[in-house]
């Protein structure tokens, strides 16, 4: 049995034994109410769900901020912080806060280790802080319930627990690949996805530090056990590489173990490469699937500005570079921004 398949019989198994257990416990508070008959009823499907929604948005953020913490305490600067609706992001040097309607359901914490040689103890480190988030969690509810027990409490607190019990049995228990507990257990799968994301936290750090990508050196691993992602597209544009560029963006399409958002990133620097070389089969077949993704990266907005040289529309393009050399001022990563004006330069700065 393959580790996906495995980990969805886990799933399957735990979420079965977990769902049996909570409606157990859910008659069994019946009987405990001052309420009777279907008023009973309603009144406990009422406070369970409120409990559950109360108790997923806690541990969302104590999940995060725990992730974050660890973070910083082991050497990395948080860069995105999003939970339970807040979003703070950085701009620059700067910290700015908005609304995010993702984060209210989903959070998630972007961070860059300072020193690139520290990146997996501060990566392996954050993990860990996600679990305490999740135990304290726990430790929470445990203590609530049993200094205020009564039936509305063990509705509103106790039979909460399962939403937290959900997200660790998603995240640690089943193994899926991605989640955070394969690669702090160090799994078969989660070695490979551990390391893929340290070497992408540590040039990271090197962008964080101000150097290019053209200053970094990667990985020294063989050519066939070689982890290429769309930073490594970005080194091969700012050195005058087009062929290399294209061959990389093959190779990422082409591993089946490559999540979405690289594949996004490879297919936008594709189309950027079929602009420049006017490849008009390509740009004709591709373009609407293109102009849908709109994504506002730095990446997006230099192909966007490619694209429109490549049909005349040269005022629109010169729109989008204000937008674009705006948010290259913004980045954080301002060895990303480098690389950026150095392809500018390279491939558009001259098509006036």
């Amino acid at each position: 049995m393959n580790n996906s398949k495995k980990s969805v019989v886990i799933a399957v198994i735990a979420f079965t034994l977990t769902g049996a257990l909570a409606v157990a416990l859910f008659i069994n508070g019946l009987f405990l109410s001052p309420l009777n008959g279907f008023v009973n009823v309603l009144a406990a499907l009422g406070l369970t769900a409120a409990g559950l929604a109360v108790w997923y948005l806690i541990h969302n953020v104590l999940h995060e901020v725990m992730h974050a913490l660890f973070a910083v305490l082991a050497g990395g600067k948080i860069l995105e912080f999003a939970a339970a609706g807040v979003y703070v992001y950085t701009e620059g040097d700067k910290k700015k806060v908005k609304f995010n309607f993702t984060s209210s359901y989903a959070g998630w914490v972007s961070f860059v280790p300072k020193d690139p040689e520290k990146t997996s103890a501060i990566l392996l480190t954050s993990l860990l802080g996600g679990l305490v988030g999740t135990v304290l969690t726990f430790g929470v509810i445990v203590l609530l319930f049993a200094l205020t027990q009564s039936y509305y409490t063990y509705y509103l607190v106790l039979m909460g627990a399962f939403s937290v019990l959900y997200m660790f049995i998603v995240n640690y228990a089943c193994g899926f690949v991605g989640t955070d507990g394969p690669m702090l257990f160090m799994t078969e799968s989660g070695k490979e996805h551990f390391y893929r994301a340290a070497e992408i936290l540590q040039t990271e750090s090197y962008l964080f530090n101000g150097y290019p990508l053209s200053e970094i050196i990667p990985s020294d691993e063989d050519e066939d056990e070689r982890f290429y992602c769309t930073y490594d597209v970005e080194r091969a544009l700012e050195n005058g590489d087009l062929s290399e560029a294209k061959d990389i963006i093959e190779k990422i399409e082409a591993d089946e173990k490559t999540g979405d958002n690289e594949l996004i990133g490879a297919f936008i620097e594709k189309f950027f490469i079929a602009c420049i070389e006017k490849n008009d089969k390509f740009v004709t077949d591709r373009n609407q699937k293109f102009l849908s993704l709109d994504d506002g990266s730095s990446v997006f907005l230099r192909a966007h500005i490619a694209y429109r040289r490549y049909t005349g529309e040269k005022d629109w393009a010169k729109l989008i570079e204000k937008n674009y050399f705006a948010l290259l001022d913004r980045l954080p990563l301002k060895g990303f921004a480098k690389t950026e004006k150095a392809i500018y330069e390279r491939y558009l700065a001259d098509d006036k």
